[in-house]
């Protein structure tokens, strides 16, 4: 199974992963332009699973739909919040994210987070 992750093993970064088990066609963030959506967002005062699993599955839908053109990934992915947040903890968040990786995983549109690392935090999408 494949989903979305925040992962920098070289820093010890804690692994969160959003387990989206999708039966489709693979697509990936290269060759694919930015539409910019999911910029400049609100960024929640505090560093919370709920907003971080909003924002993955969100991103992720919108991306696997802006690359495949099926829309249906956005309800597939939107679907799958709540296991990403029963597997995520908000202390190993607080403990692991820095005010700026927060602040940059909301300013970013999803493309730049997911597909191009600019949080520098090892971020990918995949769809399959």
């Amino acid at each position: 199974m494949r989903g979305l992750s925040l992962v920098d093993d070289t820093r010890g970064w804690l692994r969160i992963a959003v387990v989206l088990s999708l039966a489709f066609t693979a697509c990936g963030g290269s060759g694919h332009p930015d539409t910019g959506y999911g910029a400049n967002q609100t960024v929640p005062g505090t560093i919370n699973c709920t907003d971080f699993c909003q924002r993955s599955t969100d991103c992720g839908g919108h991306l696997c739909a802006e690359d495949t053109g099926k829309d249906a990934y956005i309800d597939m992915f939107t679907a799958l919040e709540s296991q990403c947040e029963s597997s995520c903890a908000s202390s190993t968040l607080t403990s692991q994210f820095t005010t700026t990786i927060w602040t940059c995983l909301f300013k970013s549109s999803c493309r730049q987070v997911f597909a191009d690392d600019a949080c520098h935090v090892q971020a990918n999408y995949h769809c399959q």
